[in-house]
C-alpha cells in the first residue's frame, strides 16, 4: 500500500463559506494531512443537533458506510485462495485517499485531490491552492460495492 493523503478540510459555513474552526465533517480532528485513515462517516443524533453542517433533511441517522475500506478490500483482495472475493488485479499498488467525510464533503476537497494527483502523480504534500468550498448535497456511496 502506498502512503495516502486526507483531503477532507475544515468545516465551512454553507451560507457564507467562512471557516468555522471545526473538523466535524472530517471526523478526524484536523484538516488536510498525510493520514488517510478512515474514522467512519456515521451520523449520530448529536451530529443532527448541528443543523448548519448536518441538515436533518439530507443527513439521516446512519451507521458508517466504510465505503473506502470496502473498496480497498475488493481491489486488494487475494485471488485463487478459495476465500471471499477475487481482487481486481495481482499485487496492486493501492493509494488510500479521503476526499469526503460525514454527510458528504466539499467540491474543492475533491478538486484539490484531482489537481494534486495531476501535478505529482501522488500525494506528496498539501496544496496551497484553495477555492471557496461548496457543500455537496448528500453524496453517499453505500451499496455501490
Amino acid at each position: 500500500m502506498l502512503p495516502g493523503y486526507d483531503f477532507v478540510g475544515e468545516d465551512l459555513n454553507p451560507s457564507t463559506g467562512a471557516a468555522l474552526g471545526t473538523f466535524l465533517i472530517a471526523n478526524d480532528g484536523d484538516g488536510w494531512d498525510p493520514d488517510p485513515s478512515d474514522p467512519g462517516d456515521w451520523i449520530s443524533s448529536t451530529d443532527q443537533k448541528n443543523t448548519t453542517l448536518f441538515p436533518t433533511s439530507s443527513c439521516a441517522l446512519q451507521d458508517s458506510s466504510w465505503h473506502g475500506t470496502r473498496v480497498m478490500g475488493v481491489l486488494g483482495a487475494l485471488t485463487d485462495n478459495g476465500v471471499g472475493v477475487a481482487g481486481m488485479t495481482w499485487n496492486p499498488y493501492l493509494l488510500p485517499v479521503r476526499a469526503l467525510g460525514k454527510c458528504g464533503g466539499y467540491d474543492s476537497d475533491i478538486i484539490a485531490f484531482s489537481r494534486q494527483r495531476e501535478r505529482s502523480r501522488g500525494c506528496a504534500g498539501e496544496l496551497l491552492w484553495r477555492s471557496r468550498r461548496r457543500r455537496i448535497a448528500q453524496r453517499r456511496y453505500q451499496g455501490w460495492v
